[in-house]
């Protein structure tokens, strides 16, 4: 009585193949699958930096503008004097900003004026 050599069957084998292709195909599925929504998140937290990025640049240029336009008008020690007043109630409400300085007027009296 010797050893018996057992024999595969041709269909054990092929499934044996198709199982592992299977487990393959399914692992690589799911890697891309991760990798998908991975770059996604990325592209959309670029898009956000991005975006927000240019709102701040467009914000500053505004304010520029705006300030420009208020030296234009009016003498540049009263339009500063506004700014620093505009800061220090912003700094005061902590993010709740109310404008009060509309109520605040900013006169000035010369006398000895030439014309």
């Amino acid at each position: 009585m010797g050893l018996r050599k057992s024999n595969f069957f041709p269909a054990q084998v092929v499934w044996n193949a198709f199982s592992v292709s299977l487990l393959y195909l399914g692992v690589n599925w799911i890697g891309l699958y991760t990798k998908y929504l991975t770059e996604r998140a990325q592209r959309k937290a670029f898009l956000e930096t991005r975006r927000s990025l240019e709102m701040r640049f467009k914000t500053q240029k505004e304010n520029e503008r705006q300030e420009r336009l208020l030296l234009s008008v009016l003498p540049s020690f009263v339009a500063q004097q506004m700014i620093r007043d505009i800061a220090m109630e912003e700094e005061k409400a902590l993010g709740d900003f109310q404008p009060d300085q509309f109520h605040k007027i900013y006169i000035h009296r010369y006398e000895q004026v030439i014309y």
